[in-house]
């Protein structure tokens, strides 16, 4: 940083105040400022070309103006740093939001992972429940047909003997149907020649005219 004031031309004046049209002063002050966190003051003054010590006024101007400045950049510093400091939160509180919004999405997929195993397993649970109940209607349904099966072998098998013994006693029957009409057959025989015989032994008997 470098400040200058400007040139002051006055013309000389003799003893009376006079103008006695001599050169004119020219003065001029510069100040450079080579470091602002530990300002280094160099104050140039020159009047008519020649150096001249600063002023007192010039010096304390001169450390108000460094002053200002180095406040000014540590100013600067400070919001550079809380820039990056703003910065770096954005950056940090940008990872937890995507952090946390990985975790619900993880904790939503897993909470659908167990909803979906828990409803298939309730749907496994129900469908094994109606399969064992289905087999066992099926069981007692076998169970009933082989009963009535086994009664109906038993009734054919009844029926058969019955078939059997009925068959028999037919022909025990006819056997004795046979018999009796032979025995019919015969007594018929014996009863015609009996009553021929009483025939002739009536006529036989008869007085003749």
């Amino acid at each position: 940083m470098s400040t200058s004031a400007s040139a002051v031309k006055r013309p000389a004046e003799d003893s009376t105040g006079g103008d006695r049209n001599v050169k004119p002063r020219t003065a001029s002050t510069g100040i450079h400022i080579t470091d602002c966190e530990a300002p280094t003051i160099t104050i140039h003054t020159r009047i008519n070309g020649d150096a001249v010590a600063p002023s007192p006024a010039q010096q304390a101007v001169s450390a108000i103006v460094v002053g200002l400045e180095a406040d000014l950049d540590q100013e600067r510093k400070k919001r550079q740093g809380v820039n990056r400091a703003y910065t770096e939160l954005e950056k940090e509180l940008a990872a937890k939001d995507q952090d946390l919004f990985d975790a619900r999405a993880e904790g939503a997929a897993e909470r659908m992972r167990a909803d979906a195993l828990a409803i298939a397993k309730d749907l496994s649970d129900k469908l094994l429940e109606e399969a064992q109940t289905t087999i066992k209607n099926l069981n007692s349904d076998v169970a009933e047909a082989n009963k009535k099966a086994d009664g109906a072998i038993d009734k054919a098998d009844g029926a058969t003997k019955k078939a059997a013994i009925l068959g028999s006693e037919n022909i025990k029957l006819n056997d004795k149907l046979k018999i009796a009409n032979r025995t019919i057959s015969q007594a018929a025989k014996v009863s015609k020649a009996l009553a021929k015989v009483l025939a002739d032994q009536l006529s036989a008997a008869s007085p003749r005219p």
